[in-house]
C-alpha cells in the first residue's frame, strides 16, 4: 500500500475555483494553521472583503474498520466569511445567505466527488454526517458565515518496516 495522504488544500481549492458563487462574490481561498490565526489573517486582509478559509491542521483517529484493514480518519475545518456593514442587519442577513447556498453547493460536489474517490482512491468522505455552525454575531466583529467540520476516512499503511528501526 503506498503512503499518500489525501491533499484537503488541493481538493478545496481546485473545487472553489469552479465554483460560479465563490467566483461571482469574490472570495478568497486561503489557509491557516487555527482558527486564532485564521481571525488575524482575515481582519489584516486589505484585499478581500470575502474568505474561504481552510484550517490546514487536521484532527485524526486511526482505527480498525470492519474490513480488517486500519483507516485514519481526518477532520478539517472551513470557514466561509463574508464582510458586512456593522450595524447593517439586512445586509449582514444577505451575506450570511450566501455563505449558506455556498455551503449547500461545496457540499453537494462533495457528495458527488465522494463516489470517485471511494473508487479510485479507498477515500471515504463523510458526507452522511457533517457538522456546520454559523457565527454568532460577537464571534468576528463585521464578518458573517459559517463553518463547516469535514470528515474522511483514508487506509493506514500500518505494516511494520523494519529498515525504519534500529533494532
Amino acid at each position: 500500500m503506498a503512503k499518500t495522504d489525501f491533499d484537503a488544500v488541493a481538493y478545496v481549492k481546485n473545487m472553489l475555483e469552479k465554483n460560479r458563487l465563490f467566483v461571482d462574490n469574490e472570495f478568497s481561498f486561503t489557509t491557516a494553521p487555527s482558527i486564532g490565526d485564521m481571525a488575524d489573517m482575515v481582519y489584516e486582509s486589505r484585499e478581500a472583503a470575502n474568505h474561504f478559509v481552510l484550517i490546514d491542521t487536521s484532527t485524526s483517529n486511526t482505527a480498525l474498520q470492519a474490513n480488517g484493514g486500519f483507516y485514519e480518519r481526518k477532520q478539517y475545518t472551513f470557514f466561509m466569511l463574508m464582510r458586512f456593514e456593522p450595524g447593517n442587519e439586512q445586509e449582514r442577513i444577505e451575506k450570511l445567505g450566501i455563505c449558506r447556498e455556498l455551503k449547500r453547493q461545496v457540499l453537494s460536489r462533495m457528495i458527488a466527488d465522494s463516489n470517485r474517490y471511494e473508487e479510485e482512491e479507498l477515500l471515504f468522505f463523510d458526507t452522511q454526517n457533517v457538522l456546520s455552525q454559523e457565527l454568532q454575531n460577537f464571534m468576528l466583529n463585521g464578518l458573517t458565515g459559517l463553518w463547516i467540520i469535514f470528515q474522511l476516512d483514508q487506509p493506514a499503511d500500518l505494516r511494520l518496516d523494519s529498515n525504519e528501526w534500529l533494532d
